[in-house]
Parts: structure tokens; sequence; C-alpha cells
């Protein structure tokens, strides 16, 4: 989606993430807005997401997660020292305002649920903080408050967007249209599509109430109906997919 826009021809000034989006876009944010910068940015991540695997991200083996949630005592499946290790790979800067361009990742504070923007200081850990699925990862403390993955209450960051000075929002959404064809039959799959179900309807819920002065451009979803967030297995036909979704709506404006 992003190496459409970029052909294109439409940069960004201000880039705001949520749980891997904020991954990804710190690495936009990094390099600038420039078709040629934006370029980049995109060859870049197409490298990091094709070498990507669950081992990496999630740290192993089920043995491997079964030991850590017992450390953990019943907190988190993951150590995030992989995760970790990716953004400080990739993301050559230690603090937000280093970025070229104006960044937020969005978190959700654990006391309040609000959704909040960390768009100054350390880059990692707000990243890891934006990144912290409830259960996976343990979340982040920052300034005193807690926080884990921006997915929960604003898994699409339209109105956060707009409180931070934007003036047309391009939306990037990566969940399938729909999320299985059968009800799961496993606790664990259960508990992956009601949260799907959950970001669902948060996502409408996102774009409703909006002043008709603010602008935003929806890109179609391109992941298949029931393809699974944690699923590395068919990463360059995604990519080819999303690529192909944003050139067709972008014709079509």
């Amino acid at each position: 989606m992003l190496r459409a826009l970029f052909e294109a021809g439409i940069t960004p000034d201000l880039v705001v993430g949520t749980s891997v989006g904020a991954l990804n876009g710190a690495v936009v944010a990094a390099q600038g807005k420039s078709a040629a910068q934006g370029k980049k940015a995109t060859d870049q991540l197409t490298d990091v997401w094709l070498a990507m695997d669950r081992t990496t991200v999630f740290g192993g083996s089920r043995r491997r997660a079964a030991l850590t949630f017992l450390r953990s005592r019943g907190e988190y499946f993951s150590d995030p020292g992989g995760l970790r290790r990716l953004i400080d790979l990739h993301c050559p800067v230690h603090t937000i305002e280093e970025l070229t361009l104006p960044f937020a990742a969005v978190v959700t504070d654990v006391l309040s649920g609000e959704p909040c923007l960390i768009d100054s200081g350390p880059l990692a850990p707000a990243l890891l903080a934006s990144a912290a699925i409830p259960g996976v990862y343990p979340g982040v403390q920052l300034g005193g408050r807690h926080y884990v993955d921006g997915g929960v209450v604003a898994n699409l960051p339209v109105k956060p967007t707009f409180q931070q000075g934007a003036r047309t929002v391009v939306v990037l959404d990566a969940t399938p249209n729909q999320l299985s064809r059968r009800p799961p039959d496993r606790p664990i799959r259960r508990m992956l599509h009601t949260g799907g179900l959950m970001l669902r309807s948060q996502a409408a819920a996102s774009l409703d109430g909006l002043s008709p002065d603010r602008l935003v451009v929806d890109i179609p979803r391109a992941t298949p109906d029931g393809y699974g967030s944690f699923n590395f297995a068919g990463t360059e036909k995604l990519i080819a997919r999303g690529y192909e979704a944003a050139m067709d709506r972008l014709a079509a404006a």
C-alpha cells in the first residue's frame, strides 16, 4: 500500500501507527517524505517482512512460550527481546525527535482504557508499548503510566491522527474483511476471533462522527478472509495484494 502511494506522488507530512503499524510507520518516518525516500523505506520494509517468521517475532517453540508464561506468572507468552532487536536493527535512531517526519505511536493506557499518542522521547519503548499485545508481550511502563497495544482501543487511529493536526488521513488497514468462514472450534481460536471482532467494531466507529471537512481516504482491505495475524507464510502475496488494492483505489479516485 505504501509503495503505491509513493509511486503516485502521495507523501506523508505526519505518520501515526498502531501496533505493527507503528513499527512500519517509524521506518517511513525515519526516511522522509519524498518519493525517493519513500521507495527506500518500502524496499527496506519488504526485505524485513519477507525475512520474518514467527520465531523471530515471538521467540520460538510452544515449549519456550509455556516456560515464558510460567516465569512471567501468567502475564505473557513471548519475551519482547526479539522484537526489540528488530526495532534496533531497522530503526537506527534513539528518539522520536530524531525521525525525519513527525511521528506518533498509538498505545492504550491500561488503567483508563484511553488511546494515547507517544510523539516524543525514546523510540524503542514507544514501539514496544504500541505492539504489546496483551497476553503475548508484557506491557510497558513509561513516565509512570502502564501501556499495552494501541490496537486494544484504536487499531485504526483516524481520530487521534486528526488530533495531531492532520487535515487528510490515508487509512492503511491490513486486517481481513472476514475473520473466519466457520465458528472457531478451539479456545485460542475463539480468543483471537473475538479480538478480531472487537477490532472490526472499533474500526467502523473510528470513521463515525467526523466533520465534513475531515477527508479520509480508506484503501480497501487486501488481506484474504480468515488470514491470521500470526501467519507469515504468504507475505510476498500479501505485499502484492496490498499494492494492487491501493493502485485500484487510487485509479478510481
